[in-house]
């Protein structure tokens, strides 16, 4: 039978951007970032043209420790992970742009704080993608990302540690993207939210029967 675990974020789920800057270039490759924003509600996902000398980027960014389930049992290491999905509170997404939202790998350089220095450790590589036009209307709820084998991968290979995930939007994706032609983003939830974000992995382990297999095997090779 299959596990379900789910993990929530640390306190230091919320967004980093590169504000104000004068090209797209420099507002996409920025190292250090400007800002953090540890709010119950913030703009993510944001790819924005204000005015051809200012261009505004805001990623999502969240930390997960992967022995501390908050729902289900740990996951064990060997496991084998057969799906995982980011459940993502969505509000009011705005932009004139056709983007969609990206979970991405990241490299948040301390666990215990979301820093500037950060924002440029968000990886290329999307593990998950819905459009911004998917987010439900009025009030928002939750959108679910679901993971290809690249992120299941990237899961599985944290397990027993830290887990982090950016999110960015579609338009800076490859080299230095594509400029927006508008404000695009959508409000997102964090932990400090009463819709905080929701990891769910599902997993089995080797042999499929939590490894009674290999210790009836074991025994058998014990007989006389």
């Amino acid at each position: 039978m299959p596990n379900v675990t789910t993990f929530a974020p640390n306190n230091q789920n919320g967004h980093v951007s590169a504000d104000n800057r004068s090209t797209w270039a420099a507002c996409n490759d920025a190292n250090p970032g400007d800002a953090v924003d540890l709010g119950a509600e913030i703009p993510a996902f944001q790819a924005a043209k204000i005015s051809d000398t200012s261009w505004y980027i805001r990623r999502y960014a969240s930390a997960h420790d992967l022995t501390i389930p908050a729902t289900g049992s740990a996951i064990p290491a060997g496991a084998n992970i057969t799906a995982v999905t980011l459940q993502l509170w969505l509000r009011a997404p705005a932009g004139a742009d056709a983007t969609s939202a990206e979970i991405v790998a990241f490299s948040q350089v301390s666990y215990a704080s979301l820093a500037v220095g950060d924002f440029n450790s968000a990886g290329a590589t999307s593990f998950a993608s819905r459009l911004l036009s998917d987010t439900p209307a009025g009030a928002g709820g939750y959108l679910t990302f679901t993971f290809n084998a690249a992120g299941r991968a990237d899961l599985k290979a944290a397990l027993g540690g830290k887990y982090y995930l950016a999110g960015r939007n579609s338009l800076e994706l490859g080299g230095n993207g594509t400029p927006p032609t508008s404000n695009n983003y959508v409000y997102t939830q964090t932990v400090a939210s009463a819709n905080p974000p929701i990891l769910t992995v599902t997993w089995t382990v080797p042999g499929g029967d939590g490894g009674a297999t290999q210790r009836k095997q074991g025994a058998l090779l014990r007989l006389p």
